[in-house]
């Protein structure tokens, strides 16, 4: 399975939110909270907003669960 990296603050409620359901569905991904590696990564990919998904070389801006669920079952 691709590498799941979700960008987020802990103090953005979508974040939050996000995360838990990522854990709650016991989906495997890495959480990136450091202000430079986030920046590096809007940067390369002209993101704008957290949260954001990457999965594999792919990347959702402000994703629902939803969208999440449907990439990994696509995987």
């Amino acid at each position: 399975m691709k590498k799941i990296y979700l960008y987020s603050s802990p103090t953005c409620p979508k974040c939050i939110v996000l995360k838990r359901q990522l854990e709650n569905e016991k989906i495997d991904f890495t959480l990136v909270e450091n202000v430079e590696a986030i920046q590096d990564e809007m940067y390369k990919t002209k993101i704008h907003s957290i949260p954001f998904i990457q999965i594999g070389d792919e990347y959702i801006q402000d994703p629902t669960f939803k969208q999440v669920k449907e990439k990994l079952s696509k995987l």
